[in-house]
């Protein structure tokens, strides 16, 4: 039967008929997602529309049950764009069967639910087929029983056998979710458990930590979810971190006998990103270390294979699971102004590197402005379903955003108005967002506050947003799907181009599972991109970041040690190899430098391996910084270390070390004190004296950790950098240029670099202490790193952050919570006391409570 059907297949795929068939489905589904009554098809034909669509589900039903790839794919997309073209019951009813055999059962589940099709709407034997397919595919999991997709289900038996495991798949396969619920169920097992869910990006952690508290509730005593990894004074017995590997490694180093049961590494080819991919290695390799039982999952979208990911950390037992394939149709569709008028925009499918015409649409306003372009394409094919728009930066999404924005009207529902005025309170009466809201337009990018993409994030999930432009924050795993996607670039920043994966990660956002049927991708003057990277999905293999300076950058790394880090102005990839350098260090004197060869660079020959064990071992020998010092600190030069160390140390021998010792940011003396911080952290390990921008971090960092609002932030650095009279093209002045360079200097800066340099800072200053016999005064030096990541310096703050709460949530609260020394537990108690009409606070503050269901329910 299988070979019957494959030539079957076949025979069909080249029959001319089948192709002008298939080519008008796919115009008239492309259409009908787009809404736009005035875009004319460009295929024709004199058959009547039912009987093509008769003829190619007929079709699918044969294509499904071929084990040929291309053919599922075929049987996939006209079932799905079937029901987007045509309402009928019966035929509905027909495409959700294919679906079904094809063992995709969440679309299948969700077509039948959209059209609200009967069990008896179909033969009585198909649907006992369909019963017996769908039966096999479900699993009980802890939100209910549910059938999972073919792909889905294989991944969940491998991971209730025991087996650690790596999966690959494209953006919209389900691969997460199924990981994290076999986490969820596991957890509510387990009397006790400690949990790792690694990710890469604040924006992924907030989205994580949400679905798992929801999933596992948050009236459990015995349970904590959290993405502040700091001691748990209720000791619970069950604990949930969420956190990106920096953190991780943060509490590793805090808490030595740290032992996990489970770790999840999702966007696991972060794990190639230079230095925050050998962080996230070495949290890995301790956590292996600690506990070699430890079941681990690497999740990846497009890569080629992920089993070596975890091989370089010493899991080579693994079971992998990868495709290709995914249960959601996103059809490419190029998008140009006509060479002949450019009244016309012409549409075209794409479809492996073939080109399909889909359509025309005219209008008299024309579209031959290459900058307003896509703002155009946006409006007039993206009104419907929600539209993501990349942009390349920050600047760049604004743009846009503003462009699509001033031709729409002021929508004036209750939820945009209230976001609008979140904004403008919260970030700054000018930030031009709060314009672009109230018009159905929001951007997006990582450098943004968590509750204020949240809410972004929510407004467009709920529909109230209509078009969100986004950067490259999304390519990493944030769940945030959409009926289409645009895309007329692949720069990203000023002046980096986007990898091909992550092209084909953003626009795997289109269709998602479980939300709508299929999804348009438009690729806008994708003729004169400089690559045409859609024309076929990537073959992409992730190597772990130290494999890579083991391999090609090996001479790099020897000429970094024999130079002692004292290299030229423009060594190439220097941040990289300088994490290369002190992990090797590190593993030298841990005498572990010859596993780790072996695992990252077995392709050195034994020369080689000697050659660069000596230059490490001749390196550490004139070092005397000590080792827990080199340990925790490895991702900065270790000669820059020890120049920190040996200046501190001075400073605690000469008995002036007080006036270098960081005391609480809320203490009088704490300006002077951090400014000598601050600057000893630019002379020292920074190797670049710079007095004004210690003076201009030192206000920053204070005010940050002592609760500035980043509105008040904005208006300093307005004050400070009065920026050129100029309106935008909504005819306003806008504050951007300084929103943009305050969120900058909290995420990049202050809560990212300054957190490594700071930890490092204090840890140099307690040995020296430590030295010098001065230990009450060594363990209680400010744990500034903490307070520069939170932005928090009050217990009570500090302890709402921890309960889940956005900066801003916390900062908002704390003035209506009377005490500054709170612990969580209190503040929870205090918290379920009150209902939302207690709390004189913003609406969208109000929303994350009741999310992490921290109020008073009222019946």
């Amino acid at each position: 039967m299988a070979n019957f059907a494959a030539r079957l297949s076949k025979r069909i795929q080249e029959n001319p008929t089948f192709k002008n068939d298939y080519a008008w489905l796919c115009a008239t589904g492309i259409a009908a997602l787009t809404e736009n009554q005035d875009l004319q098809l460009d295929v024709h034909s004199v058959d009547d529309n039912s009987q093509r669509l008769t003829r190619l589900v007929e079709s699918a039903s044969c294509f499904a049950m071929d084990d040929n790839v291309r053919s599922h794919q075929l049987a996939q997309t006209i079932a799905l764009y079937g029901v987007a073209s045509n309402r009928e019951p019966a035929l509905a009813a027909a495409c959700g069967h294919i679906l079904a055999e094809l063992g995709n059962f969440p679309a299948s589940n969700f077509v039948r639910k959209l059209h609200n099709i009967k069990e008896d709407s179909l033969p009585r034997i198909v649907h006992v087929r369909d019963f017996a397919r769908r039966f096999h595919n479900t699993v009980e999991l802890p939100t209910g029983s549910i059938p999972l997709t073919d792909f889905q289900f294989d991944i969940w038996q491998d991971l209730t056998e025991g087996l650690s495991t790596a999966v690959s798949a494209p953006t919209s396969a389900g691969k997460s979710f199924v990981v994290r619920e076999y986490i969820v169920q596991k957890i509510k097992e387990m009397p006790t458990v400690t949990v790792a869910y690694i990710v890469p990006t604040r924006a992924l952690m907030a989205e994580v930590q949400d679905k798992l508290a929801l999933s596992l509730g948050h009236d459990d005593k015995s349970l904590r979810v959290t993405s502040v990894p700091i001691e748990d004074i209720e000791m619970r017995p069950r604990q949930v971190f969420v956190v990106t590997q920096e953190r991780l490694l943060s509490y590793m180093d805090e808490v030595p006998s740290a032992c996990f049961d489970f770790v999840v590494v999702d966007e696991a080819q972060q794990m190639g990103d230079g230095s925050r991919g050998m962080i996230l290695q070495e949290c890995l390799e301790r956590i292996n270390k600690a506990n070699p039982g430890c079941y681990q999952y690497f999740i990846a979208p497009m890569a080629s294979r992920v089993d070596n990911l975890a091989a370089a950390v010493g899991r080579s037992q693994i079971a992998t699971h990868l495709t290709q394939d995914s249960p959601v149709v996103s059809t490419k569709i190029v998008v140009r102004p006509n060479a002949d008028s450019v009244q016309d925009l012409i549409l075209e499918m794409v479809d492996r590197g073939q080109r399909t015409p889909v359509g025309r649409l005219h209008r008299e306003y024309g579209f031959g402005n290459r900058r307003t372009l896509l703002a155009s394409v946006c409006i007039e094919l993206g009104a419907a379903g929600g539209s993501l728009v990349y942009a390349s930066g920050q600047a760049d999404a604004e743009a846009i955003a503003l462009q699509i924005a001033v031709e729409l009207p002021e929508r004036g529902t209750a939820e945009l108005i209230e976001l609008a005025r979140f904004i403008r309170s919260d970030v700054h009466r000018d930030y031009s967002l709060a314009y672009c809201v109230l018009r159905g337009v929001g951007f997006h990018y990582g450098s943004m506050p968590t509750l204020l993409r949240q809410a972004l994030e929510t407004a467009f999930h709920t529909g109230s947003l209509s078009y969100l432009v986004c950067t490259t924050t999304l390519f990493q795993g944030v769940n945030l799907p959409a009926r289409n996607v645009f895309i007329d670039k692949v720069k990203r920043g000023r002046n980096d181009q986007l990898e091909e994966d992550d092209v084909w990660n953003f626009v795997g956002r289109a269709g998602r599972l479980m939300h709508d049927v299929a999804g348009n991708v438009f690729l806008v003057d994708y003729d004169n991109w400089p690559a045409k990277l859609l024309d076929a999905p990537p073959q992409v293999r992730v190597e772990p970041a130290l494999s890579k300076i083991l391999g090609p950058g090996l001479a790099q790394l020897e000429q970094y040690i024999e130079q002692r880090g004292a290299v030229e102005k423009g060594f190439k990839n220097l941040r990289d190899v300088e994490a290369a350098a002190g992990l090797m260090l590190n593993r030298v004197r841990k005498e572990t430098f010859r596993e780790t060869v072996s695992r990252c660079g077995g392709h050195l020959s034994e020369v080689e391996v000697t050659k660069l064990e000596q230059q490490l071992q001749g390196a550490l020998a004139q070092l005397n910084v000590p080792p827990d010092v080199l340990d925790k600190n490895w991702l900065i030069a270790a000669w820059r270390l020890q120049a920190m160390y040996e200046f501190l140390d001075e400073q605690v021998v000469a008995g002036t070390w007080r006036e270098y010792y960081p005391s609480h940011p809320m203490l009088p003396e704490s300006y002077a004190r951090y400014q000598n911080m601050f600057t000893a952290i630019e002379v020292h390990l920074n190797g670049k004296p710079n007095e004004r921008w210690a003076r201009y971090l030192n206000y920053q960092a204070l005010a940050w950790m002592k609760g500035a609002t980043i509105s008040t932030m904005v208006d300093k650095e307005l004050d400070h950098n009065p920026p050129k009279p100029r309106k935008n093209a909504a005819g306003v002045s806008s504050s951007n240029t300084a929103v943009r360079k305050i969120f900058d200097l909290l995420e990049k800066t202050l809560r990212f670099t300054y957190v490594q340099l700071t930890r490092a800072y204090c840890d140099c200053l307690a040995a020296a202490l430590r030295k010098a016999g001065l230990t009450k005064e060594a363990d209680s030096v400010y744990p500034v790193a903490l307070a520069l990541e939170l932005g928090a310096c009050t217990k009570t703050i500090i302890s709402l952050i921890e309960l889940g709460l956005s900066r801003i949530s916390a900062q908002a609260l704390s003035n209506v919570i009377k005490g500054s020394d709170l612990t969580a537990p209190q503040i929870r108690n205090w918290l379920l006391s009150r209902s939302e009409g207690d709390l004189p606070i913003s609406r969208i503050v109000l929303d994350e409570l009741s999310r992490l269901r921290l109020l008073r329910t009222v019946s």
